[in-house]
């Protein structure tokens, strides 16, 4: 019996994931599984073309798999290395990123506004909705940002009389198939629209979610 919020995959391309939104007087209202466009088809022609996604399936299409992401604000010229599974938000990937990865981009200036804080293990973006970017110590006001979050990933501050939007993108670990952990930090996923880049060489054992 198919459900609204039911999630299944194209039988030719396994990769297309939809998620079920309304199941109406035989008519299937549906969308990519990381959000998009509406679409529509009738019931016997969804099932003829979709299948539902066994938790096997999905376990394996979550896999992760080492490769590179890109911004269009970067003209497509940079890649920055990326651990993808998938998952995906509005149509945009959503990657996981190591340490190093970040830091070379932030020191040749390729993601505006990031801080990285050592003792909190967060990658800290700052926006100033605007406003030109007051200037500040980020040895202060890091840890700041973090005691007054707390346990949140959002969080307002007060620098200057500028209103800073803080978001705080924590360490966490995947694990590789033999069983040994990467941590990765998932820098803009849900919010900045990462596309697909070029492979990096040398992907090496492909984590598990």
């Amino acid at each position: 019996m198919m459900r609204r919020g039911d999630i299944y995959s194209h039988r030719e391309d396994p990769k297309f994931v939809v998620r079920v939104g309304e199941v109406k007087d035989g008519v299937v209202s549906f969308a990519s599984e990381g959000g998009g466009r509406v679409h529509e088809a009738p019931a016997e022609k969804f099932g003829a073309d979709f299948e539902v996604e066994t938790p096997d399936a999905r376990a394996k299409r979550l896999t992760y798999e080492k490769g590179a992401v890109t911004l269009e604000s970067w003209g497509y010229d940079y890649q920055l290395p990326a651990w993808l599974n998938g998952s995906y938000w509005n149509g945009w990937l959503m990657p996981a990123f190591e340490k190093q990865d970040l830091l070379d981009a932030l020191a040749k200036n390729m993601l505006y506004g990031a801080f990285f804080h050592e003792e909190g293990d967060a990658f800290i973006v700052l926006e100033s909705g605007g406003e030109e970017m007051p200037s500040f110590d980020p040895v202060v006001l890091l840890p700041r940002i973090l005691a007054e979050a707390g346990e949140t990933d959002l969080h307002e501050v007060d620098v200057d009389g500028v209103t800073l939007e803080a978001t705080i993108y924590r360490g966490r670990d995947i694990f590789r198939t033999d069983g040994t952990q990467v941590r990765v930090y998932d820098l803009g996923s849900g919010y900045y629209t990462w596309e697909s880049a070029t492979p990096v060489a040398d992907p090496g054992s492909s984590p598990t979610p």
